[in-house]
């Protein structure tokens, strides 16, 4: 209807650029035709000649400023049609809307983190000395807590037997939180000079680093949610259960001791609170290792 409307337009308008130079001449003529009657000279051709004249200069400056009205509505609805389907196709793919203010974002956070990270590496760098297993040359960062040098690491050795295994059969798990192993193998895993520490020696270790708050004390600030204090660099490695499945990796450390309780042997869990918590449970459990140098 809209661009019915506008044709009809455009054609009287053109109808009426063509009357105004016609209507021009012929008032023109008139206007020659009275001077003529007033006693001038017979200027009638004159009149129409200068009325023709002034009505195609009419007609090129309304014409003009028309042209332009039309030109302007035209670009105007174009504009309006291009703003209508960019806000559908916003409005179809929400997602799209605010992605590159996510991406902006996650870039800035990962930048924080990452400087949070080299920061918390540089402060407890200062803590630590290094021993390197003979065995397979790794190298691990020990510490000294309570007067008892610690590995700040979890143990990452494969031994030839026994039993052991990467969370989720996964080695680049072992990497980050080290290898999980049942009792048995963790009393006899340890390198030389180093060994499983007991029950007791934990209970120092727990109550150097602040008694009831020593899981915060202890966790690493980096993978967990700890301060990390004294350099220990606890690791929420999960674990293995005896049913074969892994569990709470990212959320709960588990270490064994090496102090049996009847059939099961205790060991050290550290979760979301600020203790370190001292259970019980059978020997087939996997967990990590945390061995202590000899006196």
């Amino acid at each position: 209807m809209l661009n019915f409307i506008k044709s009809v337009y455009r054609v009287l308008v053109e109808i009426v650029l063509w009357i105004i130079p016609f209507a021009c001449a012929y008032a023109g003529g008139d206007l020659g035709a009275a001077v003529k009657e007033s006693g001038g000279g017979d200027h009638r051709f004159l009149g129409v000649f200068i009325g023709l004249v002034v009505g195609i200069l009419i007609d090129v400056l309304v014409g003009g400023l028309i042209a332009t009205f039309l030109s302007m509505d035209e670009k105007l609805q174009n504009m309006d049609k291009s703003l209508q389907r960019l806000t559908a196709s916003t409005n179809n793919n929400p997602a799209n809307s605010n992605s590159s203010a996510k991406a902006v974002t996650t870039k800035v956070q990962k930048k924080a983190e990452d400087k949070h990270c080299r920061e918390e590496e540089q402060r407890i760098e200062k803590l630590f000395d290094y021993f390197t297993d003979p065995r397979d040359g790794q190298k691990y960062r020990t510490v000294k807590i309570g007067g008892k040098t610690w590995m700040a690491q979890n143990l990452n050795y494969q031994p030839q037997t026994g039993n052991s295994w990467c969370y989720d059969d996964n080695n680049s798990n072992s990497d980050t939180y080290g290898r999980l192993y049942d009792w048995n193998t963790a009393k006899s895993i340890s390198p030389a000079g180093w060994h499983l520490p007991t029950r007791q020696e934990w209970n120092d270790l727990a109550k150097a680093a602040g008694g009831d708050v020593a899981g915060a004390t202890l966790k690493s600030g980096i993978y967990w949610n700890g301060t990390n204090d004294y350099g220990f660099s606890a690791l929420p490695g999960g674990y293995l259960c005896t049913d074969g499945c892994f569990k709470s990796i990212g959320i709960i450390g588990s270490w064994w001791t090496a102090t049996e309780h009847g059939d099961n042997a205790y060991y050290r869990d550290m979760g979301n609170n600020d203790k370190v918590n001292e259970l019980d449970d059978s020997k087939e459990l996997g967990l990590s290792v945390r061995c202590v140098k000899n006196d």
